[in-house]
């Protein structure tokens, strides 16, 4: 696992597969009060739990909102694919570029994204994914501390697939969330 407190730019290559961490959220890439930059390069093949994981604002374990370690994830291009779920954030995560494709996890929603943080997207695709629960592409919630935002100007969310009792197979707005969509977003 690669653990992000300070700065991180992927510019190319593969980015650790086959990670089966089963037991945590960002097995491969933690961003912790850091940023983290994907500016190319691959994501994929990992079977443990949401590879990518973007901290919010509460410290680790005990979520008393007394610590900062908040992350940022800014993804402008490479592919985040075929994984045990894609992203998990609940600090700030900007899509302006990139692939998040193939994606799946078995229970809850966001195959491609689950975010109780911040989510802006202005460009990019996120196609493909799956999940039993709402939102198989984004799923834009809640958690116990936090409140999930999306702004989405640009970009392209299709083909992701819900089962189960899920709805809103590309995107699902819920739990107290809130979205703007806007321009060229499709």
């Amino acid at each position: 696992m690669i653990n992000v407190k300070s700065s991180l730019t992927i510019n190319s290559g593969t980015l650790l597969t086959g990670a089966n961490n089963t037991n945590d959220f960002g097995n491969v890439l933690r961003i912790n009060g850091g940023v983290a930059t994907m500016n190319n390069g691959e994501i994929s093949n990992n079977p443990g739990i949401r590879p990518i994981f973007v901290h919010g604002d509460y410290a680790e374990g005990d979520n008393t909102e007394t610590d900062t370690l908040a992350g940022t994830f800014n993804m402008t291009g490479g592919t985040i694919s075929n994984n045990y779920g894609g992203i998990y954030s609940v600090g700030t995560f900007i899509i302006s570029g990139g692939t998040i494709s193939g994606n799946s996890i078995s229970t809850g929603g966001g195959g491609g994204i689950f975010t109780a943080g911040t989510l802006t997207i202005s460009g990019g695709t996120i196609s493909g994914n799956s999940s039993p629960g709402a939102g198989a592409g984004i799923d834009v919630s809640a958690n116990n501390t936090h409140i999930g935002s999306l702004t989405m100007t640009g970009g392209t969310v299709s083909g992701n697939t819900t089962s189960g009792s899920g709805s809103g197979g590309g995107i699902a707005i819920i739990n107290g969330a809130s979205a703007t969509i806007s321009g060229t977003a499709k």
